[in-house]
């Protein structure tokens, strides 16, 4: 059954079979069919306020107009263009179809400044758009789902409904974006239950995601035990989360799927000076960058954005190519503030391509990219710590080579263990330790599977918390490994009159006190320098000193 609905006065009713439906007008509500150059498509909110309903089981086939013109021919759901409206496929079999022929389709929820479009798709029903197949020539098999463009508000609202876009030229998800304005919309996926399936069969236009762009254009995908899916076997896909000063967040929850399949993966969290953008993974849920090609992945990727990947309660995230790397950070040296950060907590984030945190250039840097864990894991083949980069938290890292080249390395939230399952190389930078108390789980440790090694200067910072000051003869096991070079004690031993000293002991890396300076000393002071520079600072937290001043 087709019914439109609105406020406004009924104009006239055209009912044709159910089969195919006929012109239907009831104020601004709108089915119809291909009519010479235009193609099939149903309008709500085009010129005024106004409403469509599809359900019972009904099957609505909208076809190709004859028009070059890809805006005129294409078959399409336009809601929201120019007004307010919204159209509902509710019900078990319902279904739309958009079957573009040499001209794509599209989904269009909310565009031009001042509308809003709402486009639901419930219990059990289903869209179908197609294109059948590129021509030579011809630039306008696009299949698109668009919501909230240049200032307008587009909602997709589904709770058991399923979306199936297949083309041959672009297929394309856009959320809060900007096309004819400077200023883009605001876009909202809300999904229960739901799948979109999006499927690129091209080998030589890339399948993309925009998703909040533009001058603080908004997009917000939630899901709950939902799938959404892009797969482009034959070339690549393009992903911009937050990008150009827009904010975009997807939230899964509850098993859901996020999965990119491609020939290429180019994904973009945070781009652009103003952007943010947030990826929360969780609950069983699962987001998957799967690349037969090179991926990448990056966080934060210009001066002045934010971007944050959160992983927990059980999430994974899959980053997998032949080639490539996952960048947390920007990686230029600019002293424009902006920060990235890959959260994981009590989950999984497992890349087979390298992890940059920071920056790999030296100097001055503002930019921060860091790894920060609660019980969780991160699995790389190599983890390099740069310019602005840290790794914090307790869990495990899980990588043939870890490497401190610029950055921070602190276990625990005051304290914690922090394990390296391979190498950890430490050419600069700094590492802190807190310790709050003798017993092991009062003080920093770093666990290491591999060699423990050093290649350059770096900085040991001994921060005592909580009150806590040391005795004479205390000791304290701040690393762990399968092997020490000797190297590390060329670039870590203290000066001879320091209370400090360092034991191995069959790779036992335990930090020792001789005795303890009765000569009051201001928190934060550096105490000791080797001729090679490296520092050991006696920080206070709650004004702590060594002799409890």
């Amino acid at each position: 059954m087709v019914k439109l609905l609105t406020g406004a006065s009924c104009a006239a009713i055209l009912i044709a079979s159910q089969t195919q439906a006929a012109t239907v007008t009831i104020g601004d509500g709108v089915v119809y069919p291909a009519n010479g150059l235009d193609g099939g498509q149903i309008d709500a909110g085009r010129s005024g306020n106004g409403s469509v309903t599809i359900d019972g089981g009904d099957v609505v086939t909208l076809e190709s107009g004859t028009s070059s013109e890809e805006f005129a021919a294409r078959p399409k759901i336009d809601v929201g263009d120019g007004g307010v409206g919204t159209v509902t496929i509710t019900g078990l079999g319902t279904t739309v179809n958009l079957n573009g022929t040499n001209s794509g389709s599209k989904l269009e929820v909310g565009t031009f400044v001042g509308n809003a479009g709402t486009l639901e798709v419930l219990d059990g029903a289903t869209i179908n758009m197609t294109d059948d197949g590129p021509i030579s020539g011809d630039d306008n098999e696009n299949v698109f789902l668009q919501f909230g463009e240049d200032q307008a508000d587009g909602t997709l609202r589904m709770n058991n409904g399923t979306i199936n876009a297949s083309g041959h030229s672009r297929v394309g998800l856009l959320v809060g974006v900007h096309g004819n304005t400077a200023i883009a919309g605001n876009g909202v996926i809300d999904m229960t239950d739901s799948t979109i399936d999006m499927t690129n069969l091209t080998t030589t236009r890339e399948s993309f995601m925009v998703i909040g762009d533009q001058s603080n254009g908004t997009a917000d995908i939630s899901m709950v035990n939902s799938d959404l899916t892009m797969t482009t076997p034959n070339g690549s896909t393009y992903i911009g989360l937050g990008t150009d000063g827009g904010f975009g967040d997807i939230s899964m929850v509850s098993t859901s799927n996020f999965t990119v399949n491609a020939d290429g993966i180019d994904a973009v969290f945070g781009e652009g000076a103003g952007s943010r953008a947030i990826m929360s993974v969780q609950t069983g849920s699962t987001a998957t960058l799967h690349s037969t090609g090179e991926v990448n992945l990056e966080v934060g990727r210009s001066a002045g954005s934010q971007g944050v990947v959160l992983v927990g309660s059980g999430g994974l995230f899959e980053v997998h190519g032949t080639s490539g790397r996952v960048q947390i950070g920007s990686d230029s040296a600019t002293a424009e503030s902006g920060s990235a950060t890959l959260f994981v907590s009590d989950a999984t984030f497992d890349s087979n391509v390298g992890i940059q945190l920071g920056s790999a250039f030296s100097g001055t840097n503002n930019q921060t990219g860091e790894i920060r864990m609660n019980t969780g894991v991160v699995r790389a083949p190599e983890v390099v710590v740069g310019t602005g980069g840290s790794i914090t938290g307790t869990g495990t890292i899980d990588a043939v080579q870890t490497v401190l080249s610029g950055g921070s390395i602190s276990a625990g939230f005051s304290p914690g263990i922090l394990e390296f399952t391979g190498d950890l190389e430490l050419r600069s930078g700094s590492m802190l330790f807190e310790i709050g108390g003798t017993a092991p789980s009062l003080f920093d440790s770093i666990l290491v599977g591999g060699r423990l090694f050093a290649t350059d200067i770096f900085d040991i910072e001994i921060s005592f918390i909580d009150g806590f000051l040391p005795s004479e003869t205390d000791s304290f096991e701040l690393f762990r490994a399968d092997s020490i070079d000797s190297s590390f004690f060329s670039f870590a031993n203290f000066s001879s009159d320091s209370p400090f000293s360092f034991e191995n002991n069959n790779g036992s890396l335990s930090l020792s006190f001789a005795e303890v300076s009765p000569v009051p000393v201001p928190a934060g002071l550096p105490m000791l320098l080797t001729a090679l520079g490296v520092t050991a600072i006696l920080r206070g937290r709650r004004r702590t000193t060594l002799n409890g001043n």
